[in-house]
């Protein structure tokens, strides 16, 4: 009598899916360690590193010393960056570059609060490099004279090929 292949069949699905489960736990932990650099280099003020480990995709829209200035003007705002709590991930796809890993957080500064979003590419080489940079201050007054209250924002990178999201962290 043979056995039911229907189980056999179930083990290898749930197995593939283990396996997979843990290349995005990798590249999760990658990107999460690509966005604790960029915080060190935040609270050292060392925006031209930053820049300069950071994609084709973001240098293109911006120098390094645009990028520089607009850094030096929200780190004068809101002071230094004392810490940096990931709130979440997501793996999502760009038309043109591919695949990209969204790291979500929480950052404190001396003089408020602000919400980042990092996103990083992977490169031909396998090199995860910085695509945009968006952070929204979550606690500053709207300028007066203004009804927009994000006119502090500080985005860096393409805005006509954002990254559409694909799912959440995967687990959840």
């Amino acid at each position: 009598m043979s056995r039911p292949k229907l189980p056999t069949a179930c083990l290898l699905l749930i197995l593939l899916g283990l396996l997979s489960g843990c290349g995005f736990s990798r590249e999760q932990k990658r990107a999460e360690v690509a966005a604790e650099r960029i915080h060190q280099s935040l609270r050292e003020g060392n925006y031209d590193t930053i820049y300069k480990e950071a994609g084709p995709g973001f240098t293109n829209v911006t120098s390094s010393s645009q990028f520089s200035e607009m850094m030096a003007g929200m780190r004068e705002q809101l002071g230094l960056l004392k810490s940096a709590s990931e709130i979440g991930y997501k793996v999502g796809v760009d038309t043109q570059n591919g695949r990209t890993h969204q790291v979500f957080f929480d950052l404190t500064f001396e003089r408020g609060h602000a919400n980042e979003m990092l996103v990083f590419t992977y490169t031909d080489k396998g090199d995860l490099l910085l695509f945009h940079l968006g952070i929204v201050p979550t606690n500053q007054p709207a300028p007066s004279g203004s009804a927009d209250s994000n006119d502090s924002t500080s985005t860096i990178g393409p805005r006509s090929s954002q990254p559409q999201s694909t799912g959440n962290k995967p687990g959840n």
